[in-house]
C-alpha cells in the first residue's frame, strides 16, 4: 500500500519551535491579522517525544481522501509535508515533514502540561524522530502552483493522475536524505 500524503500550506519560518525573533512571514489572513499562528510551534518536541502540527483549515480535514472511513475520527501512517512560500525569493517549497504521522479529521488540543505558550491545537502529530525540518537555506523542492498544483486552500492531497509522478519525487526526495 503507498503512503498517503497531505501537503499543508503554513507560513514561513526558520524554526517552528517558538524561538524568539523567529518570526512567521505570510501565513494568511489570520497570520496578518494577529502576528501569530499555530504553525509556530510544528517542531517543537514536547516532553511526550511527539511533535504536533497546525494548518489553517476552513474546518475539517477530508481524511477520507488519505484512507480513513468516514467514521473515523483519525487516519494512521500519512506522510505529511509541510510547505511554505518563501517570502524572498517567491515560489512555494518543502519546509519539512512528518513521516508515519496520524491526520485528525478535526482540530485537537494539547493537553498543556509543558507551560508551552502559544496556540496548542493540532491536526497532525508523530514522533519528534520521524519529524523533519529543512534549514531555512536549503529549502529547494519547489511545489507546483495552480491547476496542476496547491491552490489556495491551506491542503492539498495531490491525488489527481496528473500528480503521481510529483508524488513519486516527494517520496524519493525524502527518502534520499538530501535535503542538505
Amino acid at each position: 500500500m503507498i503512503t498517503p500524503m497531505l501537503f499543508c500550506n503554513i507560513g514561513w519560518m526558520k524554526y517552528y519551535q517558538n524561538v524568539p525573533g523567529d518570526i512567521i512571514r505570510g501565513g494568511g489572513s489570520y497570520v496578518d491579522e494577529r502576528g501569530d499562528g499555530g504553525e509556530k510551534l510544528n517542531f517543537l518536541e514536547r516532553p511526550s517525544g511527539l511533535v504536533y502540527g497546525y494548518v489553517r483549515s476552513r474546518g475539517n480535514i477530508n481524511i477520507d481522501r488519505l484512507g480513513a472511513k468516514q467514521t473515523d475520527v483519525f487516519v494512521e501512517n500519512v506522510l505529511v509535508v509541510w510547505v511554505s512560500k518563501n517570502p524572498v525569493t517567491g515560489g512555494i517549497f518543502i519546509v519539512g515533514w512528518y513521516e508515519d504521522a496520524t491526520v485528525y479529521r478535526a482540530e485537537q488540543k494539547i493537553i498543556n502540561d509543558d507551560n508551552i505558550t502559544g496556540r496548542n491545537d493540532y491536526f497532525a502529530t508523530t514522533q519528534a524522530w520521524k519529524a523533519v525540518l529543512i534549514p531555512d537555506g536549503w529549502r529547494k523542492f519547489k511545489i507546483p502552483h495552480g491547476a496542476d498544483g496547491l491552490g489556495q486552500s491551506h491542503l492539498w492531497y495531490a491525488q489527481e493522475v496528473t500528480n503521481q509522478q510529483f508524488r513519486e519525487d516527494v517520496r524519493e526526495y525524502i527518502r534520499s536524505g538530501k535535503v542538505v
